[in-house]
């Protein structure tokens, strides 16, 4: 992969879509600054990223975006789209700096969105992240056609397997429907269920 910008005084990361981006997204301890926009972490409401690709044996493209809605609805998104033919163009590079995104915005942006989710489900209430109602004790979603309310002390891992959440019972299998990252916030699961799978193994022991 050709080498990130460099990082500015005071940032913790930047991430580029190009060689020499002259508007990388550069993140900070509380926010992320991208294309002029300001995206202070406590203030996104909600979280779209994706990154999809199509290998043929000719041609391959990749399409990855994270897209960021702040409480007074304003849309910030960060994109790269790339293409090989016969192996030569920029698919795996936008895939290597897509993945970098990726990583700094778990390490930010969405560990700050589930904070503030684990904060309301500690304090008593049932919170709603795509399309699961979630609890303290536990998760309440769809497995194929059917609603079925699954307890922490059951669960065993949640994963990210293709653009997928894929939340699995201690039987290895899905729980539950496993929903899209493109979904609003459905990459919140990860660290909300895991912290929520933790703290209900914590409990059977008190």
């Amino acid at each position: 992969m050709e080498q990130q910008n460099a990082v500015p005084n005071g940032a913790i990361a930047v991430c580029p879509r190009k060689k020499n981006d002259k508007t990388p997204a550069v993140f900070y301890a509380d926010r992320m600054e991208f294309k002029g926009n300001v995206v202070p972490y406590n203030e996104v409401e909600t979280i779209r990223i994706m990154g999809t690709s199509s290998e043929g044996t000719l041609l391959n493209n990749y399409n990855a975006y994270a897209m960021f809605t702040l409480t007074n609805g304003k849309k910030v998104t960060w994109s790269v789209r790339g293409a090989e033919f016969l192996g030569i163009g920029k698919a795996k590079m936008k895939q290597e700096l897509y993945h970098a995104m990726f990583e700094v915005c778990m390490e930010t942006i969405v560990k700050a969105r589930a904070a503030r989710y684990l904060e309301e489900i500690h304090s008593g209430r049932t919170v709603t992240i795509a399309k699961m109602n979630i609890n303290s004790r536990d998760l309440t979603g769809k497995s194929f056609l059917k609603e079925v309310t699954v307890p922490f002390t059951e669960l065993s891992d949640v994963e990210l397997w293709r653009g997928q959440i894929q939340i699995k019972n201690k039987e290895d299998k899905w729980a539950v429907n496993s929903p899209m990252t493109s979904q609003d916030n459905a990459i919140c699961l990860m660290p909300v269920i895991q912290t929520l799978i933790k703290e209900a193994a914590a409990n059977q022991f008190v």
